[in-house]
């Protein structure tokens, strides 16, 4: 989490003020470093859900696999409404 919020200040940024964007160049880095580690990125979208960054965190969710990442944030599946014949 220090190293993006570090890219981010880098760029006069903030986490707040963090665009889909600015996670795609990190995620970038990372892979060009060899850095992008299941935990570092899991770790990273458990931040991402904590401080409410839904947008950052459904995107790295989407990059990660989607539902398969679900657990990550303990997030319950969704729920289906009980059909009843009448």
């Amino acid at each position: 989490m220090r190293d993006f919020e570090k890219q981010l200040k880098d760029n006069k940024k903030t986490l707040n003020s963090a665009s889909q964007e600015d996670l795609k160049n990190y995620l970038t880095r990372l892979i060009s470093e060899g850095t992008n580690t299941p935990d570092r990125l899991q770790s990273l979208a458990r931040y991402f859900w904590l401080i409410k960054r839904n947008d950052l965190y459904t995107h790295l969710a989407a990059v990660l696999g989607g539902a398969r990442y679900r657990h990550l944030a303990q997030i319950p599946p969704p729920i289906h409404p009980i059909h009843r014949n009448y």
